[in-house]
This record gives C-alpha cells, sequence and structure tokens, in this order.
C-alpha cells in the first residue's frame, strides 16, 4: 500500500489543490467522518487512506446497490398467466361450424364471417388430429399446434400463409370486404380436405 506521503506528493504534483490551499484527501476527510459516523465506525477515516481506497469501497458498494435494486425489480415484475400447452382438446369443437361460416357470410358481415372461418379452420383440423381445439384460439396457436401435431403434414406452409392472411383481414387498417372473406374459402376447403 502507498504511504500517505507519496500520495501527497501526486496530489501536489498534478495541482490537486483545494483554493483554500488544503488536499483533496483534506477535502475528502470531512466526508469519510460523517460516512463512518453514519455506519457507526468512527475509525474508516483511518481505514481509508488513499483515495484508490474510497474510489474501491465506492464501485463495491455502488455494485451492491445496483445488485439490490435487479433483485428488487426481479421480485417486483409482474408475469403474465402460465400459458397452458396441451395436445387435449380443452373442449369440444362445434358441430356446425361450417354452418355459422355460411350463415356469417350471408348476413353480409365480413368480421363475423372471418372470426366463424377462424373457428371451422381450428375445428376441422382438430377433428382431422392435425391441430387442437379451444374457443379461444389465435391464428399463430393453430399454426403452432399444427407444427406440432402434424410436422409432416405438406399443408403447414399453407396453413401459416391462410393464417397471416387472416390476421391481416382481422387486425389490419383497411375494413374486410365480403369478397376478400370468400376468396378465402376454397383456400380453407383445401387445407381442411
Amino acid at each position: 500500500m502507498a504511504d500517505g506521503g507519496a500520495w501527497q506528493r501526486v496530489v501536489d504534483h498534478h495541482g490537486l489543490v483545494t483554493d483554500e490551499g488544503g488536499s483533496l484527501m483534506e477535502r475528502l476527510n470531512p466526508v469519510i467522518g460523517w460516512a463512518g459516523d453514519l455506519l457507526g465506525d468512527p475509525g474508516l477515516l483511518d481505514a481509508l487512506e488513499t483515495p484508490s481506497q474510497i474510489i474501491l469501497w465506492g464501485l463495491v458498494i455502488s455494485a451492491a446497490c445496483a445488485i439490490g435494486y435487479l433483485v428488487f425489480r426481479r421480485l417486483t415484475t409482474r408475469r403474465g398467466p402460465p400459458r397452458r400447452v396441451t395436445t387435449e382438446p380443452l373442449d369440444a369443437p362445434p358441430e356446425d361450424a361450417r354452418a355459422a361460416f355460411d350463415q356469417a357470410l350471408d348476413r353480409g358481415e365480413p368480421r363475423a364471417a372471418l372470426a366463424a372461418l377462424v373457428v371451422w379452420l381450428a375445428s376441422g383440423l382438430a377433428e382431422r388430429g392435425r391441430g387442437r381445439w379451444s374457443a379461444e384460439l389465435t391464428n399463430a396457436e393453430i399454426v403452432s399446434s399444427a407444427r406440432r401435431l402434424a410436422p409432416t403434414w405438406r399443408g403447414l406452409s399453407a396453413l401459416s400463409d391462410l393464417g397471416h392472411h387472416l390476421d391481416r383481414l382481422l387486425y389490419g387498417p383497411v375494413e374486410p370486404t365480403m369478397a376478400d372473406v370468400r376468396a378465402l374459402v376454397p383456400r380453407a376447403e383445401a387445407l381442411l380436405a
């Protein structure tokens, strides 16, 4: 460890002198004494002999604070509910999914027809063992379950394309038309053939 005289020569050589004529260590002495009193160790000033020791302890304390903050954030961060991953059907698919789709088409409601198309597609794939059925399935989950349950099925890329197209129509900025919905019927029928 460097002696105090060597450190004082470095401080004096580089002009680290206050306007009052005191060195850097003399300026830090009240702060170190206050920290020692706060921590209940009045001898802290004697233990920290050089500014490098002060900097080292400052880094250690900063690292401890950062770790404490990260642990606090980890413990207080809310996470969503755990995902249910299952290959078992959660409930029975509707018997008349195609009929519900046709009724929505007849009424001229494109968004309702698209939602019914998703139900028809999911239930049809589940009946053929190429997917699972749930009333809350999204297009991405339909494709994911088909990949998991029928990884060698040749219709996976067509199903993925249809799912992306359905998402664009359902959630995109442009209102879907009945012609858009009717154009999807042959693609869905080909996947369910």
